[in-house]
């Protein structure tokens, strides 16, 4: 699994370079999500509650139409099937022929339940690509983390650390902006 991109600050405290390079801004304009034509009512309603996610994060952009109609009809495609299997129950049954041509009844699980199965995990691809799963939204940063402004932590086991724990008053001469992390175990990125 790859390490998190470390931050600025993390970058700025070990006095290194990012291996990234920051991407241009998109140059398109954002804006609410055009509704295609031949969506059902319950459908738009899945529509606009999606659209109204995405819009509340500022991610959301007319071209997203097309992508919010198809998890607007996988999700009523979903419901009404799992509506089928509700009334019909989980299992079914069928009748077939034995090897010498008798009926024989048989009991096996509803054929509706591959297509609903299908359709929770297109609704989760669809939603990754929303970016409104929990492993691909953005992750809050910690603000108690952060070092006070104008200031910065020193670089565990640098120089300057050891000269902050052991002279405190000659490394402020050194280093005004910098300070120890004395906070858990744990330090900032």
């Amino acid at each position: 699994m790859p390490h998190p991109r470390k931050t600025a600050h993390a970058l700025e405290v070990t006095d290194s370079d990012p291996r990234w390079s920051e991407r241009a801004p998109s140059e398109l304009a954002g804006g609410p999500a055009k509704l295609p034509p031949g969506l059902s009512q319950e459908a738009k309603r899945h529509f606009k509650r999606i659209s109204k996610a995405l819009g509340q994060r500022g991610w959301e952009s007319p071209g997203d139409g097309e992508i919010l109609a198809a998890y607007a009809r996988t999700f009523c495609d979903m419901l009404e099937a799992r509506e089928i299997v509700r009334q019909e129950g989980r299992m079914i049954s069928t009748t077939v022929l034995s090897s010498n041509g008798n009926p024989v009844a048989k009991r096996q699980p509803h054929p509706l339940l591959r297509e609903i199965a299908g359709c929770e995990s297109r609704l989760a691809a669809l939603l990754r690509d929303l970016g409104l799963t929990l492993t691909t939204r953005d992750r809050p940063k910690r603000p108690a983390a952060s070092a006070p402004k104008g200031k910065r932590y020193a670089k565990p086991g640098s120089v300057a650390e050891q000269l902050l724990r052991q002279n405190p008053a000659k490394a402020k001469e050194l280093w005004p902006n910098l300070i120890l992390w004395e906070g858990p175990d744990e330090r900032p990125e």
